[in-house]
């Protein structure tokens, strides 16, 4: 999966309950791809306001990324 234009894009993070319930970890995951390279591969938090989900992918403004973790 390739971004576009401003877009990030990130795999979110699934957890799975001991009950079967599945949950996401708050406003992070890892980007796919992104148009700051060096984000790549990293895990980021975001604001979920502007997030557009689709085919198991988060789509996040570049703006709304707020933190990765080095």
């Amino acid at each position: 999966m390739k971004h576009v234009g401003d877009w990030v894009v990130i795999q979110v993070e699934e957890n799975e309950s001991t009950h079967g319930i599945i949950s996401t970890n708050e406003n992070s995951g890892v980007v796919i791809d992104s148009p700051a390279p060096e984000l790549n591969g990293k895990k980021v938090f975001y604001s979920i306001e502007k997030a557009k989900k689709t085919h198991g992918y988060l789509f996040v403004p570049y703006s709304e990324i707020y933190g990765v973790i080095e």
